[in-house]
């Protein structure tokens, strides 16, 4: 990726150190990308699923807060 800014390069790239990624997991038979929070909750970032159904389903929509089982 090119950045063409006047902006230092110090301060686009400020926090990027403490970034996490997203994990990946399978929640009710759906596979998708979560970010942890806090008491087993996860935060969805995207659906990674094949079938067209939990699509249309708003409880697995983008940021849709869901509860999952520590291993």
């Amino acid at each position: 990726m090119i950045i063409h800014s006047i902006v230092p390069d110090d301060l686009i790239y400020e926090g990027i150190e403490s970034l996490k990624a997203p994990e990946e997991l399978t929640h009710q038979g759906h596979l998708m990308q979560v970010e942890h929070l806090t008491n087993g909750r996860a935060r969805i970032i995207r659906l990674l699923s094949c079938d067209l159904a939990p699509y249309l389903d708003p409880a697995f929509a983008p940021g849709q807060i869901i509860t999952i089982q520590s291993e």
